[in-house]
């Protein structure tokens, strides 16, 4: 018949099982996340037995409501909670391995956890120990006491801690110490019992926590203030804090007497720190009296240079207020005088514009009027030269036939009648002259001349002007 387990990752106890080999014997580990099939025709389950000692050591530690007082037979591979900060040795003939926590492991078939016989009270012994499969590998503080004897054979109980280490660098030693912490109390104590057995008391007292420290964890580095710690290479252990809680002298009379005198020291020293406080009180006071002037005086300086740069900063101000109103005054001025110069040039402009045509108008007007009046005149004179003509012309046919009809007068009555004629025509053409002479601007007796000159009445006219007084001037 065959059995089928299934393995639940939600069940941590029902994580694995254990299944023997039935040709070599051999049993193994079948982890979970899987359902498995025995075939029993070459392997078989098998249950493993612990005993109730192991199984509180390794289930009950983790897990208390599980603890057990007889044997404890389960189908299921053994699995082992380890906490965080904490690790355990699992050994078996094939070999050992250190697992460290926060983790669930399951345990192979012939593996054991090692136990750990850690000592317990203070001072620590190892009379009653402490058994446990869990080593804590961070965080771990240690107490213990240590009689230790001064080089005047006075001896006291110190009270101290220690902050313990193991360094994952040397995982492979950690368990190699069954009990380590009775290892190292015994090397403590024995190198500051070795230091102080160097010392008195009285410089052994006052100092006695500083020698511990420097004792077991070494000098102070001046570069960052550091300490080296003391490390255990048997087992990987480091010591890198130790703390002094309380230190007791055996000897009451040298313990009372320690006593006196450190109330008297400190008394002593009290006294001098008052007296050193009142002297540097003193001190201080008066140098911040002096402090106090100074800065009194350096403030009336101040305030004085202050007040000395905000007169000549209100001065330049004034000064610049002055310089910028003289500079818009002038800048005004210039250009309202640019503006006056440009108003009056184009007002120049203008005006000389006007003028000239003004004076291009009235010379036009002129040229106008006196082509105007020369061809008005020379109409009019050429219209009456032509009536002149006429008349003259009328006149000398006239003539012509009086003179046609007198050719049979006699001589005397014709040189008579001729010359009473031409009297009479001579009067009647100087009376018309006087608008001729007008148009011509000439003598009518001179332009009487120009028409009759070359004729028979040349003598006539010159006798009647040399008889007859000039006419006045007719008027323009």
């Amino acid at each position: 018949m065959r059995e089928t387990f299934g393995l639940f990752t939600g069940h941590r106890e029902m994580s694995g099982i254990y299944v023997r080999d039935l040709t070599t014997g051999e049993v193994r580990l079948i982890r979970g996340k899987q359902s498995y099939l025995v075939d029993p025709r070459k392997e078989i389950h098998i249950t493993r037995s612990v005993n109730s000692h192991d199984w509180n050591l390794w289930i009950a530690a983790s897990e208390p409501h599980k603890g057990s007082d007889r044997l404890v037979t389960t189908p299921w591979a053994i699995s082992i909670i380890v906490p965080h900060n904490t690790a355990v040795l699992a050994t078996s003939a094939a070999g050992q391995r250190v697992i460290e926590g926060p983790c669930v492991t399951l345990l192979e078939y012939e593996e054991n956890l090692v136990p750990l016989r850690l000592s317990t009270n203070t001072p620590k012994e190892d009379s009653d120990p402490l058994v446990t499969c869990f080593l804590r590998t961070i965080g771990n503080r240690v107490s213990d006491v240590i009689e230790i004897e001064s080089a005047d054979f006075v001896r006291i109980n110190l009270r101290i801690t220690v902050s313990v280490t193991f360094l994952r660098d040397h995982r492979d030693k950690w368990f190699n110490a069954e009990n380590y912490i009775q290892v190292l109390c015994d090397h403590l104590r024995s190198i500051v019992r070795s230091r102080t057995r160097t010392l008195s008391l009285s410089s052994l007292w006052p100092q006695l926590a500083a020698v511990v420290r420097d004792t077991i964890l070494g000098v102070r580095n001046d570069a960052d203030g550091s300490r080296k710690g003391r490390f255990f290479a048997e087992n990987g252990m480091l010591v890198h804090e130790v703390e002094v809680l309380d230190a007791t002298i055996e000897d009451e009379q040298i313990a009372e007497m320690m006593r006196s005198v450190q109330r008297e020291s400190v008394t002593l020293t009290i006294g001098d720190r008052q007296a050193q406080d009142k002297l540097q009180s003193a001190k201080l006071r008066a140098e911040l009296d002096v402090k106090t002037h100074e800065l009194q005086a350096q403030v009336r300086e101040h305030e004085a240079k202050l007040k000395e740069l905000e007169r000549k900063l209100l001065h330049e101000t004034k000064l610049t207020e002055l310089r910028d109103r003289e500079a818009m005054a002038g800048e005004q001025s210039r250009l309202s005088a640019e503006r006056e110069a440009n108003d009056l040039r184009l007002r120049i402009e203008r005006e000389i514009a006007a003028q000239t045509a003004s004076r291009e108008a009235l010379l036009k007007d002129a040229s106008t009027r006196a082509q105007a009046a020369q061809a008005l005149h020379e109409e009019e004179f050429g219209h009456l030269s032509k009536l002149k003509g006429l008349d003259l012309a009328l006149i000398d046919a006239q003539a012509r036939a009086v003179v046609a009809e007198r050719t049979a007068v006699q001589p005397q009555l014709v040189e008579a009648l001729t010359a009473l004629g031409d009297k009479s025509l001579l009067s009647e053409v100087a009376q018309n002259m006087n608008l001729v002479s007008l148009f011509r601007g000439k003598e009518a007796g001179e332009i009487l001349k120009e028409v009759v000159g070359g004729t028979r009445f040349v003598p006539a006219l010159t006798e009647a002007l040399t008889s007859k007084p000039k006419s006045s001037e007719p008027k323009k």
